[in-house]
């Protein structure tokens, strides 16, 4: 056995983990899509960081066509993730071809392989950097531009996802995938690590331990990855929530990024049918208090006011120039403002106030309740106390 160390190690103990992660998923979680390609993933990774940890601790040879072919499951890395975040983000689609055309790179580095001939080092024998270079290089800088391209994409599509749930929800709390964007730029920290290790490989200041750090934060990644997607995600699994998520997406149209106007100049309301339906829409929120429901939802409100979620979000964006989380959130804080002043309402904690009027949590009230006012809640009930 050859000399080990620490790197080693690691990325055996998280090949096992991934493994274990992987089989967990599947077992338990299984019925959200995305979690079935978070499984793959974590299967993926414990392949090469398996790999990767025997090739120094048993002497696995570098060039051989075994291992040529398991490093070439890292042209699958970046699609598994790019899919998982995909169906996450839209848990009521289903898979479709186009989806297959991920595997492309995969596929035409495993043909290459095993159709031409990877010349192997003698028994205790290794590269010279040299040597390296040209068997690696060209495979390391495709991974690299690969998944740099592939995450750039994610978390685009996790902005626009954001976007579209406060068209939907009043309530982002569990399902804003805060912790999938940190995980992708973590992920993108790691390919700013490995690419600059490979730069320093090309201008010959790397050593024997090639892409050491790299390898250590591809451990940490898989980790994390594999413990909150699975514990974060399954919250996304419920049938009702899923189907409000689908709504997001059918709200959401190709001009969503510009104004309202251009965003629904193909709408069938008419000026006198917005007027309608906004002041029906105001009349609810004031009569029958729905935003005092923390789970209220485009779909909720939608059939309280008679309207599709397509035309209620059209009222709320081009009729009152807002979204619908601060649509509703608005009518949240004014009965917050309205409590605290009130005498009545003196023994209660501004948390308990929060809650009454809808909100979920402390820190978004306080968040919300802050953009609103520009002050704290406390700060706020001490100003307009000394009022005259």
């Amino acid at each position: 056995m050859n000399n080990y160390n620490l790197p080693d190690l690691l990325m055996l103990l998280a090949s096992a983990q991934g493994l274990f992660l992987g089989v967990l998923i599947l077992h338990k979680y299984s019925s959200l899509l995305a979690n079935r390609f978070l499984a793959s993933l974590m299967f993926l990774h414990a392949a090469i960081l398996l790999q990767m940890s025997l090739q120094n601790l048993v002497g696995l040879e570098a060039n051989s066509r075994l291992v040529m072919v398991v490093i070439g499951l890292s042209f699958l890395v970046a699609p598994l993730h790019y899919l998982y975040a995909k169906y996450l983000t839209r848990p009521g689609d289903k898979p479709t071809r186009r989806d297959f055309l991920h595997l492309i790179p995969f596929l035409v580095f495993e043909l290459l392989v095993l159709g031409f001939y990877w010349p192997e080092k003698e028994a205790g024998t290794s590269f010279s950097e040299n040597e390296w270079m040209n068997n690696f290089g060209s495979f390391h800088l495709a991974v690299m531009i690969q998944y740099g391209a592939y995450l750039l994409k994610i978390q685009r599509d996790l902005q626009r996802y954001s976007k579209r749930l406060q068209e939907v929800f009043s309530t982002l709390d569990q399902i804003k995938l805060t912790w999938l964007r940190n995980i992708t730029w973590l992920a993108m920290f790691v390919v700013f690590v490995y690419a600059t290790e490979f730069l320093l490989l090309v201008l010959g200041v790397g050593t024997s331990e090639y892409f050491a750090v790299s390898s250590i934060l591809l451990v940490l990644y898989v980790y994390a990855m594999g413990y909150l997607g699975l514990f974060k995600s399954e919250v996304l699994s419920s049938s009702p929530l899923r189907e409000a998520l689908q709504s997001s997406a059918e709200v959401e149209t190709p001009q969503s990024e510009g104004s309202p106007q251009a965003k629904y100049s193909k709408s069938g309301l008419s000026l006198e049918d917005l007027a309608h339906y906004q002041d029906k829409l105001l009349s609810v929120m004031e009569e029958s208090f729905p935003y005092t429901e923390s789970g209220l939802t485009l779909d909720q409100l939608s059939g309280m006011v008679g309207l599709s979620p397509h035309n209620l979000s059209e009222v709320i964006n081009r009729g009152l120039g807002q979204n619908f989380f601060e649509f509703v959130n608005g009518y949240r804080v004014k009965m917050v403002q309205a409590s605290l002043v009130d005498p009545q309402k003196a023994h209660m904690t501004v948390l308990a106030l929060s809650l009454d009027a809808g909100f979920a949590s402390k820190s978004t009230f306080n968040s919300i309740f802050k953009k609103h006012t520009g002050l704290t809640p406390s700060a706020w009930r001490k100003q307009e106390s000394k009022s005259p």
